[in-house]
């Protein structure tokens, strides 16, 4: 639970399936309100984490629409009984063909995911009492975006920023 002077926002990495994708458990610890950014997969393991945190997750938000990013957003918004915003709707067909990823790595069970709402370049996104620009990235993936919330100077970068590197470019679309 939230204690005294705590930090604004708290975030969480959970490092998710075969590919170690950094899925994100954010919340406002006043609250206990948050997010979870990018559920690749391992559900069960997101579904402790989520308990153990004490978290109210409000939404589910997807930065981009390959398979170690939405593996898991079905199953865990059916599971949590909430929507699921972006990623941008040019990474539709992504999503449209996310059994088909699957396949290439030997995945089962992964189910497609509508999002109840695409996001666009300029639009704000709310998220663990926090209200996040949204930046449409695209290059990773055609509809990748990025959170950015101005006071803090905080990103969700999804896959556009590796660890000392930028994220691949060299995909399809």
């Amino acid at each position: 639970m939230s204690e005294p002077n705590q930090p604004p926002i708290q975030i969480m990495v959970i490092p998710v399936t075969q590919f170690q994708q950094n899925c994100s458990l954010v919340w406002d610890p006043k609250t206990m309100a948050g997010a979870v950014v990018d559920p690749g997969g391992d559900v069960p393991m997101l579904m402790k984490a989520i308990e153990d945190q004490g978290v109210k997750v409000e939404k589910i938000v997807l930065t981009h629409g390959h398979i170690d990013h939405i593996g898991g957003a079905a199953d865990l918004a059916e599971a949590l009984k909430v929507p699921v915003e972006g990623p941008h709707e040019a990474d539709r067909p992504l999503i449209e063909r996310v059994a088909d990823q699957a396949r290439q790595f030997g995945l089962d069970d992964v189910r497609t995911v509508e999002p109840d709402l695409w996001l666009n370049e300029g639009d704000k996104l709310e998220m663990a009492g926090r209200t996040f620009d949204v930046l449409h990235c695209p290059g990773h993936a055609p509809g990748h975006v990025v959170f950015f919330e101005p006071e803090l100077r905080f990103a969700i970068s999804g896959d556009v920023l590796f660890a000392g590197s930028i994220g691949r470019t060299d995909l399809p679309g």
